[in-house]
């Protein structure tokens, strides 16, 4: 199946180009969008990756001609890369719904797989879909399973019906790409796939690590509803073979809530040779912090996990901070120390220090975060007035001072 190229659409969709209501056949971006399906579906790859990008920026205007589109019976490719499209537009495609349901039937199988895969785009919209993907799972080839599992993932919540038959689709022992799109779909349903937290534990230990980073996943999403995965997710933390299974165990963990999850980050966030793995369990520290600052204080896990965050956590990010030799490491950790706010008091040297990064995403970062530590950051107020010309900064700056200070700009 064709694979649009992210890249693109997303750069894209942040620059909508000009469009021009005219019925059933719209001007996009200079031409009709008849024009553009017929690009869409022709065999010049830089055509229809333009067609592809221009479709998916139009959003809703651009839904009538994809779903006459879908209606083409005698071109195939056409169809497939309609129902891609209308999942890339996601939610502002929910008219097609309909149309996509009636697609999973279609002869082609491409097509009906890029059917599932679009509904699961459109997302909770598309949640009329749910008994029709769930059949799909049950008894289609395996390709087609896998897209199954993942447009009821993107549906989210309201796929709940289908927990059983992807705990099975789990299982599966032959197909490893099944297994991780089931593992992903578990964890898109969130807290309501909870049952499927002991299955999730086993893929844990498949021997795909795709499989062992999406079962991470698939609990991170079921949040802490799986917290008897605490320890085989720290165990998955020291993953030796695979990055990828260590960087989803690390997020999982963040979305816990649990203080035995907190040494071990930040010994990830010492020690692990890859920044993509200190970068997230920064991120899970913060949403550690996080949850203290938003836990009821008589929670039976709340005070545990503050002292462990003051003690453990505000100290090894405040080290990472100065020494990490990775921005975007650097960056998430004074994030990190933000989201921990008032309690991370004791690393405001650390931010001030930061204010000085030779990378302005590190020096955003650090400004920002001395704002969420409040007046507790007073002390970093000389250095922040010395950023009050640095433009990449100085929007932030004006805000923390605020926080800092309790006055305005104007003295006020």
């Amino acid at each position: 199946m064709f694979k649009w190229p992210a890249a693109g659409v997303a750069l894209a969709l942040a620059v909508a180009p000009p469009v021009h209501a005219q019925g059933a056949d719209p001007t996009l971006d200079g031409k009709p969008a008849s024009a553009w399906l017929k690009d869409l579906a022709g065999q010049d790859d830089d055509a229809h990756e333009k067609a592809a990008t221009v479709l998916a920026t139009a959003g809703k205007s651009a839904v009538p001609a994809l779903i006459k589109a879908l209606q083409n019976g005698r071109n195939a490719t056409l169809r497939e890369r309609a129902a891609e499209v209308l999942g890339l537009i996601g939610e502002d495609a929910k008219a097609a719904v309909p149309e996509l349901i009636r697609v999973l039937k279609d002869k082609n199988t491409d097509v009906r797989a890029a059917a599932a895969a679009a509904l699961g785009g459109i997302g909770p919209e598309a949640k009329a879909a749910v008994p029709d993907l769930i059949k799909m799972l049950k008894n289609a080839d395996d390709a087609q399973r896998e897209h199954a599992a993942a447009g009821l993932g993107g549906i989210g919540p309201d796929a709940k019906d289908a927990v059983p038959e992807l705990i099975r689709a789990l299982k599966d022992d032959d197909d490893p790409d099944l297994r991780e799109a089931a593992a992903r779909a578990l964890g898109g349903i969130g807290p309501d796939a909870k049952d499927a937290v002991p299955d999730l534990i086993k893929a844990l230990g498949d021997e795909s690590e795709d499989v062992r980073a999406a079962a991470a996943e698939g609990l991170g999403g079921i949040g802490p509803d799986a917290k008897a995965a605490v320890d085989p997710l720290i165990k998955a933390l020291g993953d030796k073979k695979s990055a990828e299974v260590r960087e989803a165990a690390a997020a999982a963990l963040g979305e816990m809530g649990e203080a035995a999850a907190v040494k071990p980050l930040a010994g990830a966030l010492k020690n692990d040779k890859a920044a993509d793995v200190r970068t997230a369990a920064a991120d899970a520290l913060g949403e550690l912090g996080a949850a203290v600052k938003d836990a009821d204080s008589a929670a039976p896990a709340a005070p545990a996990l503050a002292d462990v965050m003051t003690k453990v956590a505000v100290p090894a990010l405040a080290d990472a901070l100065t020494k990490d030799k990775e921005a975007e490491v650097r960056s998430a950790v004074a994030a990190a120390l933000g989201a921990i706010g008032p309690d991370a008091k004791d690393a405001v040297p650390s931010l001030i220090k930061a204010l000085e990064d030779k990378e302005s995403e590190v020096r955003v970062s650090a400004v920002e975060a001395l704002g969420e530590i409040g007046p507790e950051a007073k002390a970093a107020v000389t250095a922040l007035k010395k950023l009050q010309e640095d433009k990449d900064a100085q929007d932030a700056v004006k805000e923390t001072l605020e926080k800092i200070t309790g006055e305005k700009a104007d003295g006020k």
